[in-house]
């Protein structure tokens, strides 16, 4: 009797396991979003991707958004920059800290070179993907 009765208990832990992990499942913001996000497309193009500020030419050769399991994060750009003249390699950075309410993650940025403090978001799809939209771009990071 008493091994009836737990063969019945293991079986109901093993039926309320397999359902929580049939949620995470079928809900892929279930999990965290603490991994490394490379940048993959801005606005649609590939990189390189080149713009213009404060008459020199920006080309980001590269980006990633490194998101610790702590809530903090990091962001390192490379791009080469060029005036007409002369061209140099630059890295941009960016620390600070992130939180998750579903797809939608926060970043409040604590220190870096870019030398804005203001919080954004950025989105999670369905892939898993990190969707950024800032100052009218809107650049895809690969989850790695």
């Amino acid at each position: 009797m008493q091994t009836r009765r737990l063969l019945t208990l293991v079986g109901a832990v093993l039926t309320v396991g397999g359902l929580a992990a049939c949620g995470d499942v079928t809900n892929p913001f279930a999990r965290s979003a603490a991994a490394t996000y490379s940048l993959q497309t801005v606005n649609g193009n590939p990189l390189p991707y080149t713009f213009y500020q404060n008459n020199s030419t920006v080309s980001i050769q590269g980006d990633a958004y490194v998101l610790n399991n702590d809530y903090s994060y990091g962001e390192i750009t490379n791009e080469t920059v060029s005036n007409g003249y002369q061209s140099s390699n630059a890295t941009q950075t960016e620390y600070g800290t992130w939180s998750q309410n579903n797809s939608t993650i926060t970043f409040t940025p604590t220190s870096g070179t870019r030398g804005s403090y203001s919080s954004y978001t950025a989105y999670l799809d369905n892939g898993g993907n990190l969707r950024v939209s800032l100052n009218g771009t809107t650049s895809i990071y690969y989850a790695q």
